[in-house]
C-alpha cells in the first residue's frame, strides 16, 4: 500500500512496526506519535541519540538508502567533469551537509567508479537475501 498508509496504521495501532526512511518519520518521532526502535545502518546516527543499529542485535544487518548521480555510458568527458565539480562544490557546502545530516543521511563524496562498485555490490547482496529467503513476487 505504501509508506504513508503504513505510517497511519502504525500511529493508529493497527500495525505494530515498520521500516521506513528517517525523513518520513522525524516529525512523528519528535511529536511522540511513534518511537524509533533501531536504525538500519551499521552505526548509530546523531539525529537519533540512544537509538541502536539493528546490527547491535543482528550482526551483519545493514539496509541503507543511497542516492547518486547517474549518466548514460559515453557521456562526454567535459560534462562528466562539470558534474564532478558541481558535486565537489555541494559536498563542500556546510549548510547542505548539515541539512543532509539532520535528515539522517551521511554525505559521501564517492567517485563514479566507486559508486558503480557500490551499486554492483548492493545488487549482489540483495539478490542473495532474496534467494536465501525464497522471496517471490505475488
Amino acid at each position: 500500500r505504501g509508506a504513508a498508509p503504513a505510517l497511519t496504521d502504525v500511529v493508529g495501532g493497527t500495525l505494530h512496526f515498520m521500516i521506513t526512511t528517517l525523513p518520513s518519520v522525524t516529525g512523528l518521532i519528535a511529536g511522540g506519535q511513534v518511537r524509533a526502535l533501531a536504525v538500519t545502518g551499521e552505526t548509530p546516527i546523531a539525529v537519533l541519540p540512544g537509538v541502536p543499529p539493528v546490527a547491535a542485535t543482528m550482526p551483519g544487518y545493514k539496509a541503507t538508502a543511497w542516492y547518486g548521480i547517474l549518466v548514460r555510458t559515453g557521456t562526454p568527458a567535459p560534462i562528466l567533469a562539470r558534474l564532478a565539480e558541481a558535486k565537489r562544490a555541494a559536498m563542500a557546502d556546510a549548510t547542505l551537509i548539515n541539512r543532509l545530516r539532520e535528515e539522517g543521511a551521511e554525505p559521501s563524496a564517492m567517485d563514479g567508479p566507486g559508486f558503480g562498485r557500490l551499486i554492483r555490490e548492493e545488487r549482489l547482496r540483495w539478490a542473495e537475501v532474496v534467494r536465501r529467503a525464497n522471496i517471490t513476487v505475488d
